[in-house]
């Protein structure tokens, strides 16, 4: 589920359309280490990681606040 639609698709999508638009299609070191410290400070924290536990909760049939209650608990006590 979460490997298939947000991996598969929505992370396709990210990368391929709206990088090039906001970082260019180099392959520079520079615009290479933006694109890749983008995606860590940004995507992955805000995006990516609290996906990933609302999949989980979806699948483990807890609420949504459930699931940002438990990533934020996740990332206080276990960084």
């Amino acid at each position: 589920l979460y490997g298939g639609i947000y991996q598969g698709v929505i992370q396709e999508h990210i990368f391929n359309h709206i990088f090039p638009v906001l970082f260019g299609t180099s392959t520079s070191p520079m615009t290479v280490a933006t694109k890749v410290i983008f995606d860590m400070l940004i995507l992955s924290p805000f995006l990516c990681l609290p996906v990933a536990y609302l999949t989980k909760s979806a699948i483990f049939q807890y609420s949504p606040m459930e699931a940002i209650r438990r990533y934020i608990s996740d990332i206080r006590e276990r960084g």
